[in-house]
């Protein structure tokens, strides 16, 4: 009975993380040509291209995309988003909020990478980003709609206010 029951549990774990693996892999986005859109938000669309090198480019670097979101959906301009400081805005104040919505800044504090929140799921929230990929079996790719932690020490939320 007890191997029984192993058994069982074994082959549920075995298939939860095939799950997860191809849930992933949906999410696998092979970058072919430079403005390749791989996914969009309120009409701001994440632009990819293959190779290295766009971490200060202005239309593909992980900026350029907050940028481009914050100026279309609040009006406003963001920096100070290439360093290590405390993002800013033209107009109006950001605010460090623990529990981030559609909209809200991601902010890495232990390196220069900026991102948008799509949405929370729990306690997962699910980015758009751009100049998040690596090269794979000689081909570029990213994922779409990666998540990270709420709770993610290494990661600040902002939410643009008037």
């Amino acid at each position: 009975m007890l191997r029984k029951v192993i058994a069982v549990v074994l082959s549920l774990c075995l298939m939860m993380s095939l799950v997860s693996v191809v849930s992933a892999t949906n999410n696998l986005v092979y970058i072919t040509k430079s403005a390749q859109v791989v996914d969009s938000l309120d009409g701001v669309n994440a632009l990819y291209r293959p190779g290295s090198g766009d971490g200060s480019d202005t239309t593909y670097s992980c900026a350029a995309y907050a940028k481009r979101y914050f100026s279309s959906r609040y009006g406003v301009t963001v920096y100070n988003l290439l360093q290590y400081r405390t993002p800013l805005v033209s107009s109006g104040k950001l605010t460090v909020v623990t529990t981030p919505q559609k909209g809200d800044l991601a902010f890495w504090r232990n390196r220069p990478h900026s991102a948008i929140a799509k949405y929370l799921s729990g306690s997962t929230v699910v980015l758009i980003e751009q100049n998040w990929k690596w090269l794979q079996n000689g081909s570029w790719v990213t994922y779409k709609e990666r998540t990270v932690s709420k709770y993610d020490s290494q990661i600040k939320f902002y939410r643009w206010s008037r």
